[in-house]
Parts: structure tokens; C-alpha cells; sequence
């Protein structure tokens, strides 16, 4: 009976030892394949120092005018992400480098771009706002120095907004609160003050608009080759019905100047050319 049993117990283990090593290993390198990771990026009015690594999280940047803010350029990842840039400051709310977040469903990466030739700080009027970015937002239309209202394109079921606003002047301030909540029912609008180095302020005004996707498929819309904006509806020349009106209008003045055309070749002249007026006689 005992060697019955010790028979059984060592055929159990063989199978057992058969069926472990039938089992594909994960190495820690798959692992690490699965994850989407930052391929490239570039900035406009800056230099990474060195070359980029995927595995390599701080960098120095060396911008080409210290007086100019940079701005993200181009970026590629391997693996679905989205990316988000914010800007970090110190105590007296001066730029000093760039933040940079890989957002995926499993986690976030991050990567820290440090200013290595920042600005030498002097007193100045500039308060114009550079660009407002957010996570599947858009601004329409793009932000320039002429304009202080604008509309802040969002999606149908964002709750909370996440905006980093960039400066025209690296000395300038802009107070963006770091999480704007808005419900669902509400499109109200967002007060963003920059203020120069020297106090004076600017105040920029952005309305809340929602357009009829989710979140997920204003990412994916925006990730697309063909991508323009988010407010391709409103583009009046654009839009169909603009058409339909142009095209109308134009067919009512060819019809109009037809009907014209044709009464004055079927109209009788009202006096003789040869005859004599009634008062001349």
C-alpha cells in the first residue's frame, strides 16, 4: 500500500514538473515591452542635451533665445499614450523647465527637461498668453496676440478639465488652477490671467464648449493623420448648409438677371425716337 501510494505521489510530481516548465517565462524585458514608452521629442526654441533614451527620465535644455518660451514640437511613443507638458516654476513663478507626463491605462512615466541656460529675469510689460493645452481639449480658434475670448472645445462626458497654460515671456505668470471640475450640464466660462513681470495683467476669457464625443474618441481623433479641429461644425464655410445657401443664392441672382435679360428684349419702347415732344410742337 505505501508503495502504491509513493508511486502515485511521484507520478503526481512528474506531471506537475511537466506542466511548470510547458509554461512560457515572462522575462522582466516582456514586461517591459508592454508598456508604451516615449520614443522621440522635440521642442521648438530648445535642444535636449545629448540624445533622448526611452529609459533615461532627466534631461537639460538649452533653449536657443532664453527669453522665449519653448514649446513641444513633435513627439512619437511605441504603444497607445497620451502625452501632457506642464511647465515648472519656482517661488517667484519663473519657468524653470519642463515637465513632461506618458499617460497609458497601466501607469505614467515622466520625464524632466531642466532649463540649462534659463533667463536672466528682468521687468517687462509681456502678458500675452502662448498656448492653452490640455488632455483631449482644443482652443478655437488658435490663440494670438489680438484676442482676449476664445472657445475651450471639450467632450461630452469630461468632468474635470486639466489645463497648462504657456507664456509668451518666460518671466510672466499664468494662473491655471491645476483641476477645473464642470459638470456635465454646465458650460460656463473659465477667467485665465497672465500677469507680467512688471504686475500689469491681462485677462483672458475662454468658453466652455462640448462637442458630441467622448473622451476616448476625441483622443483617438486627435492621435488621427487627418486631424484638424474639434470645431469643424462651426466652420461656417465648412458646414454643408453654408453651401446649400451659397449655391442657392447664387442660383436666385442667375435667375433673377435671366428675367431681367429677357424683359428687356421683349419690351416695347414707350415713345418714338423720331417723333417730336408734345411740347416742342
Amino acid at each position: 500500500m505505501k508503495k502504491l501510494f509513493f508511486a502515485a505521489l511521484l507520478l503526481f510530481a512528474l506531471l506537475s514538473f511537466n506542466v511548470l516548465a510547458d509554461v512560457p517565462a515572462v522575462s522582466s524585458e516582456q514586461e517591459t515591452q508592454q508598456i508604451p514608452t516615449l520614443t522621440s521629442i522635440s521642442f521648438k526654441n530648445a535642444k535636449i542635451e545629448g540624445e533622448f533614451s526611452p529609459v533615461v527620465n532627466e534631461y537639460n535644455l538649452i533653449l536657443d533665445d532664453p527669453a522665449v518660451t519653448p514649446t513641444l514640437e513633435d513627439f512619437t511613443t511605441d504603444g497607445t499614450a497620451n502625452l501632457f507638458v506642464n511647465y515648472e516654476l519656482d517661488n517667484a513663478h519663473h519657468q524653470t523647465g519642463i515637465c513632461v507626463t506618458l499617460e497609458f491605462d497601466s501607469g505614467s512615466t515622466i520625464y524632466n527637461f531642466k532649463y540649462k541656460n534659463a533667463f536672466v529675469y528682468s521687468v517687462n510689460s509681456n502678458n500675452t498668453l502662448l498656448d492653452l493645452t490640455g488632455n483631449a481639449v482644443e482652443v478655437y480658434p488658435e490663440i494670438n496676440s489680438k484676442l482676449s475670448n476664445y472657445r475651450l472645445y471639450i467632450p461630452k462626458d469630461m468632468t474635470v478639465l486639466n489645463l497648462s497654460a504657456v507664456t509668451e515671456d518666460v518671466s510672466a505668470y499664468c494662473n491655471v488652477p491645476e483641476e477645473i471640475e464642470i459638470a456635465l450640464d454646465q458650460s460656463p466660462v473659465i477667467p485665465i490671467t497672465v500677469t507680467a513681470s512688471n504686475g500689469e495683467t491681462r485677462l483672458y476669457k475662454f468658453t466652455v464648449k462640448r462637442v458630441d464625443k467622448t473622451t476616448e474618441e476625441v483622443q483617438r481623433l486627435m492621435r488621427s493623420d487627418g486631424f484638424k479641429t474639434l470645431a469643424e461644425d462651426e466652420l461656417f464655410y465648412r458646414n454643408p448648409a453654408f453651401w446649400v445657401a451659397a449655391l442657392s443664392a447664387l442660383a436666385g441672382i442667375f435667375i433673377i438677371m435671366l428675367i431681367v435679360s429677357a424683359a428687356k428684349r421683349i419690351s416695347v419702347k414707350a415713345e418714338d425716337e423720331d417723333e417730336k415732344a408734345f411740347f416742342e410742337m
